[in-house]
Protein backbone atom coordinates (compact mmCIF):
# COMPACT_ATOMS: atom_id res chain seq x y z
CA UNK A 1 0.00 0.00 0.00
CA UNK A 2 1.13 2.95 -1.02
CA UNK A 3 0.37 6.83 -0.58
CA UNK A 4 1.54 9.79 -2.39
CA UNK A 5 2.13 13.67 -1.24
CA UNK A 6 -0.70 15.71 -0.28
CA UNK A 7 -1.27 18.34 -2.93
CA UNK A 8 -3.29 21.25 -2.22
CA UNK A 9 -5.91 22.32 -3.79
CA UNK A 10 -5.68 25.42 -5.65
CA UNK A 11 -8.66 27.94 -4.71
CA UNK A 12 -10.13 25.58 -1.59
CA UNK A 13 -8.30 27.36 1.06
CA UNK A 14 -10.64 29.93 2.99
CA UNK A 15 -10.20 32.11 6.14
CA UNK A 16 -9.38 33.50 8.53
CA UNK A 17 -12.78 33.45 9.82
CA UNK A 18 -12.84 35.97 12.27
CA UNK A 19 -15.21 35.72 15.38
CA UNK A 20 -16.42 38.33 17.66
CA UNK A 21 -14.23 36.73 20.22
CA UNK A 22 -11.22 36.90 18.13
CA UNK A 23 -10.81 33.40 17.60
CA UNK A 24 -9.79 32.46 14.24
CA UNK A 25 -10.49 29.42 11.34
CA UNK A 26 -8.65 28.40 8.60
CA UNK A 27 -9.85 25.96 5.84
CA UNK A 28 -7.56 23.64 3.06
CA UNK A 29 -8.31 21.01 0.84
CA UNK A 30 -5.58 18.46 -0.36
CA UNK A 31 -5.69 15.44 -2.83
CA UNK A 32 -4.04 12.41 -1.85
CA UNK A 33 -3.31 9.77 -4.27
CA UNK A 34 -3.06 5.90 -3.72
CA UNK A 35 -2.48 2.59 -4.96
CA UNK A 36 -5.77 1.00 -4.27
CA UNK A 37 -9.11 1.20 -2.59
CA UNK A 38 -7.22 -1.29 0.35
CA UNK A 39 -6.01 2.00 1.94
CA UNK A 40 -7.34 3.85 4.82
CA UNK A 41 -7.97 6.64 6.19
CA UNK A 42 -5.51 6.77 8.75
CA UNK A 43 -2.56 6.11 6.44
CA UNK A 44 -4.00 9.00 3.94
CA UNK A 45 -3.72 11.30 7.14
CA UNK A 46 -0.10 10.59 7.42
CA UNK A 47 0.81 11.18 3.84
CA UNK A 48 3.61 13.78 3.20
CA UNK A 49 2.57 17.10 3.01
CA UNK A 50 -0.60 17.27 5.58
CA UNK A 51 -0.29 19.04 7.96
CA UNK A 52 -0.34 17.15 11.73
CA UNK A 53 -2.39 17.45 14.48
CA UNK A 54 -1.81 20.66 16.75
CA UNK A 55 0.45 21.77 14.19
CA UNK A 56 0.32 25.43 13.70
CA UNK A 57 -1.15 27.39 10.47
CA UNK A 58 1.70 28.49 8.66
CA UNK A 59 0.23 32.67 8.54
CA UNK A 60 -1.03 32.11 12.14
CA UNK A 61 0.88 30.79 15.17
CA UNK A 62 -2.58 30.68 17.03
CA UNK A 63 -4.20 28.60 15.21
CA UNK A 64 -3.77 24.63 15.47
CA UNK A 65 -4.89 21.60 13.62
CA UNK A 66 -7.55 20.68 15.20
CA UNK A 67 -9.03 18.20 12.53
CA UNK A 68 -8.02 16.54 9.49
CA UNK A 69 -11.03 14.46 7.33
CA UNK A 70 -10.16 12.00 4.83
CA UNK A 71 -12.86 11.37 2.11
CA UNK A 72 -12.21 8.91 -0.58
CA UNK A 73 -13.47 10.41 -3.63
CA UNK A 74 -12.78 6.95 -5.97
CA UNK A 75 -10.23 4.25 -5.68
CA UNK A 76 -7.22 5.67 -5.88
CA UNK A 77 -7.88 9.18 -5.15
CA UNK A 78 -8.84 11.34 -1.38
CA UNK A 79 -9.62 14.87 -1.23
CA UNK A 80 -8.56 15.60 2.76
CA UNK A 81 -10.04 18.33 4.43
CA UNK A 82 -7.71 20.60 6.83
CA UNK A 83 -9.01 22.55 10.32
CA UNK A 84 -7.37 24.75 11.73
CA UNK A 85 -8.83 26.82 14.74
CA UNK A 86 -7.35 29.48 16.91
CA UNK A 87 -8.25 29.81 21.09
CA UNK A 88 -10.62 33.30 22.19
CA UNK A 89 -8.36 36.06 22.37
CA UNK A 90 -5.28 37.32 21.36
CA UNK A 91 -3.04 35.00 19.63
CA UNK A 92 -0.22 35.88 21.06
CA UNK A 93 -1.10 35.76 25.31
CA UNK A 94 -4.09 34.14 24.33
CA UNK A 95 -5.57 36.17 27.27
CA UNK A 96 -9.40 35.05 26.72
CA UNK A 97 -9.60 34.03 30.24
CA UNK A 98 -8.09 30.70 30.06
CA UNK A 99 -5.14 28.82 30.94
CA UNK A 100 -2.25 30.27 28.62
CA UNK A 101 -1.69 27.25 26.17
CA UNK A 102 2.31 26.64 25.15
CA UNK A 103 1.22 25.07 21.97
CA UNK A 104 -0.62 28.04 20.71
CA UNK A 105 2.52 30.23 21.79
CA UNK A 106 4.47 31.55 18.04
CA UNK A 107 7.52 29.83 16.86
CA UNK A 108 10.90 31.78 18.03
CA UNK A 109 13.13 32.56 15.04
CA UNK A 110 16.99 33.30 15.32
CA UNK A 111 19.68 33.62 12.25
CA UNK A 112 23.17 32.78 13.25
CA UNK A 113 26.41 33.38 11.04
CA UNK A 114 29.12 29.96 10.26
CA UNK A 115 32.29 30.53 9.46
CA UNK A 116 34.51 28.05 7.59
CA UNK A 117 37.64 27.92 4.74
CA UNK A 118 37.19 26.92 1.78
CA UNK A 119 39.44 26.15 -1.43
CA UNK A 120 38.32 27.36 -4.85
CA UNK A 121 40.03 26.70 -8.42
CA UNK A 122 39.05 29.96 -9.85
CA UNK A 123 39.10 33.58 -8.30
CA UNK A 124 35.66 35.57 -8.32
CA UNK A 125 36.49 36.73 -12.32
CA UNK A 126 36.72 33.13 -13.17
CA UNK A 127 40.46 33.28 -13.51
CA UNK A 128 41.96 29.99 -12.54
CA UNK A 129 45.29 29.34 -10.22
CA UNK A 130 47.87 28.56 -12.38
CA UNK A 131 51.11 29.81 -12.88
CA UNK A 132 52.82 31.54 -15.84
CA UNK A 133 52.99 28.05 -18.00
CA UNK A 134 49.33 27.51 -17.33
CA UNK A 135 49.92 25.11 -14.43
CA UNK A 136 47.54 24.84 -11.71
CA UNK A 137 49.31 26.15 -8.29
CA UNK A 138 50.47 23.15 -6.25
CA UNK A 139 48.72 25.17 -3.28
CA UNK A 140 45.44 27.20 -3.96
CA UNK A 141 44.93 29.85 -1.44
CA UNK A 142 41.81 29.00 1.19
CA UNK A 143 39.42 31.46 1.68
CA UNK A 144 37.14 32.84 4.59
CA UNK A 145 33.41 31.93 3.72
CA UNK A 146 30.22 33.10 6.18
CA UNK A 147 26.90 31.29 5.83
CA UNK A 148 24.03 31.79 7.40
CA UNK A 149 22.15 29.56 9.71
CA UNK A 150 18.11 29.99 10.35
CA UNK A 151 17.23 28.15 14.04
CA UNK A 152 13.41 27.81 14.64
CA UNK A 153 12.01 26.72 17.80
CA UNK A 154 8.44 25.82 18.27
CA UNK A 155 6.14 24.34 20.41
CA UNK A 156 4.47 21.03 19.36
CA UNK A 157 2.04 18.86 20.71
CA UNK A 158 3.98 15.80 19.51
CA UNK A 159 7.49 14.42 17.98
CA UNK A 160 8.24 11.67 15.70
CA UNK A 161 11.33 10.88 15.25
CA UNK A 162 10.75 8.79 11.98
CA UNK A 163 9.74 12.11 10.80
CA UNK A 164 12.68 13.95 12.13
CA UNK A 165 14.85 11.15 10.91
CA UNK A 166 13.40 11.73 7.19
CA UNK A 167 14.52 15.57 7.20
CA UNK A 168 17.73 15.39 8.62
CA UNK A 169 20.58 16.02 6.83
CA UNK A 170 18.26 16.39 3.50
CA UNK A 171 18.46 19.68 1.22
CA UNK A 172 15.16 21.28 0.00
CA UNK A 173 13.80 20.15 -3.00
CA UNK A 174 11.43 23.10 -3.13
CA UNK A 175 11.78 26.78 -2.87
CA UNK A 176 12.37 27.74 0.99
CA UNK A 177 12.39 31.45 2.03
CA UNK A 178 13.08 32.97 -1.22
CA UNK A 179 15.84 30.41 -1.73
CA UNK A 180 16.35 27.86 -4.14
CA UNK A 181 16.28 24.47 -4.14
CA UNK A 182 19.32 22.27 -3.12
CA UNK A 183 20.45 25.55 -1.16
CA UNK A 184 19.28 24.95 2.27
CA UNK A 185 20.18 21.89 4.40
CA UNK A 186 18.25 20.44 7.55
CA UNK A 187 20.22 19.15 10.74
CA UNK A 188 18.13 16.67 12.40
CA UNK A 189 15.46 18.00 14.13
CA UNK A 190 15.40 17.63 17.93
CA UNK A 191 12.78 17.81 21.01
CA UNK A 192 12.72 18.22 24.49
CA UNK A 193 9.10 17.08 25.80
CA UNK A 194 8.19 19.85 28.89
CA UNK A 195 4.71 19.79 31.19
CA UNK A 196 3.03 23.41 31.54
CA UNK A 197 0.13 24.34 32.94
CA UNK A 198 -1.13 20.67 32.72
CA UNK A 199 0.20 20.36 29.25
CA UNK A 200 2.23 18.32 28.17
CA UNK A 201 4.27 19.20 24.82
CA UNK A 202 7.44 19.14 22.96
CA UNK A 203 9.94 21.95 22.23
CA UNK A 204 11.31 21.24 18.96
CA UNK A 205 14.61 22.82 17.44
CA UNK A 206 14.83 23.31 13.99
CA UNK A 207 18.91 24.14 12.32
CA UNK A 208 18.52 25.09 8.89
CA UNK A 209 22.02 25.92 7.05
CA UNK A 210 21.93 28.14 3.76
CA UNK A 211 24.46 27.70 1.15
CA UNK A 212 24.79 30.48 -1.95
CA UNK A 213 26.07 27.87 -4.60
CA UNK A 214 23.69 25.36 -3.21
CA UNK A 215 24.77 21.58 -1.50
CA UNK A 216 23.81 19.51 -4.17
CA UNK A 217 26.32 19.00 -6.92
CA UNK A 218 29.24 18.93 -5.28
CA UNK A 219 31.99 19.26 -8.07
CA UNK A 220 35.67 17.92 -7.88
CA UNK A 221 38.27 17.81 -10.95
CA UNK A 222 38.41 14.94 -12.64
CA UNK A 223 42.17 13.44 -11.53
CA UNK A 224 43.41 9.59 -11.86
CA UNK A 225 46.79 7.89 -11.82
CA UNK A 226 46.36 6.32 -15.59
CA UNK A 227 44.71 8.32 -18.39
CA UNK A 228 43.90 6.43 -21.83
CA UNK A 229 46.53 7.05 -24.59
CA UNK A 230 45.11 9.19 -27.65
CA UNK A 231 43.78 6.65 -29.93
CA UNK A 232 42.72 4.04 -27.94
CA UNK A 233 38.88 2.85 -26.28
CA UNK A 234 38.70 3.90 -22.48
CA UNK A 235 39.07 0.18 -21.51
CA UNK A 236 43.28 0.79 -22.41
CA UNK A 237 45.42 2.83 -19.38
CA UNK A 238 48.43 4.02 -19.12
CA UNK A 239 50.03 5.54 -15.99
CA UNK A 240 50.31 9.09 -15.77
CA UNK A 241 53.45 10.20 -17.24
CA UNK A 242 54.96 13.86 -18.10
CA UNK A 243 55.50 15.73 -21.22
CA UNK A 244 58.50 13.64 -22.45
CA UNK A 245 56.79 10.40 -21.21
CA UNK A 246 58.01 9.49 -18.03
CA UNK A 247 56.05 7.66 -15.71
CA UNK A 248 55.31 10.35 -12.40
CA UNK A 249 53.36 8.18 -9.99
CA UNK A 250 51.34 11.66 -9.38
CA UNK A 251 47.94 12.22 -10.06
CA UNK A 252 47.06 14.03 -12.92
CA UNK A 253 43.99 15.96 -14.34
CA UNK A 254 41.52 13.97 -17.01
CA UNK A 255 38.90 14.98 -19.82
CA UNK A 256 36.09 14.08 -19.89
CA UNK A 257 37.12 11.20 -21.91
CA UNK A 258 39.54 9.59 -19.61
CA UNK A 259 42.83 11.46 -21.73
CA UNK A 260 45.24 13.35 -20.17
CA UNK A 261 44.17 16.65 -19.96
CA UNK A 262 46.51 19.58 -22.10
CA UNK A 263 48.35 21.34 -20.21
CA UNK A 264 46.61 24.57 -19.95
CA UNK A 265 43.50 23.88 -19.76
CA UNK A 266 40.40 24.32 -16.75
CA UNK A 267 39.96 21.12 -15.21
CA UNK A 268 36.93 19.01 -16.18
CA UNK A 269 34.81 18.81 -13.42
CA UNK A 270 32.59 16.04 -12.14
CA UNK A 271 29.50 16.69 -10.62
CA UNK A 272 28.24 14.18 -7.54
CA UNK A 273 24.80 14.21 -5.52
CA UNK A 274 25.94 13.93 -2.03
CA UNK A 275 22.46 15.50 -0.01
CA UNK A 276 18.89 13.44 -0.20
CA UNK A 277 16.01 16.49 -1.20
CA UNK A 278 13.03 16.71 0.65
CA UNK A 279 10.13 19.24 0.57
CA UNK A 280 10.90 22.09 3.39
CA UNK A 281 7.18 23.51 2.92
CA UNK A 282 4.89 20.93 4.74
CA UNK A 283 6.73 21.33 8.25
CA UNK A 284 4.84 24.95 7.95
CA UNK A 285 7.73 26.69 10.10
CA UNK A 286 7.20 29.77 8.45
Amino acid sequence: MTVSAAVRLEGKRTGPQWSTDGSRIYKDQYRVITSGDDVTGDLVEKASGLPRRNASHPRDGGALVTNIKPEQQAATVWFVRVTWKSKHGDPETNDGGGVDDPLSRPAKFRWEKVDYEETRSKDIDGKPFHNTLGQPLPNPPKFPVTQLRLIVTRNQATYDPAEAFSYGNRVNSDGFLGQKPQTAKMDLPTAIEQVENGISFWSVTYSIEFKEDGWNPVKLPNEGLEYTPPGESTGVRKAMDDDFGATTGEWGLLTEFSKKMPAGQDPFMLEFRVYKSKAFGPLGLL
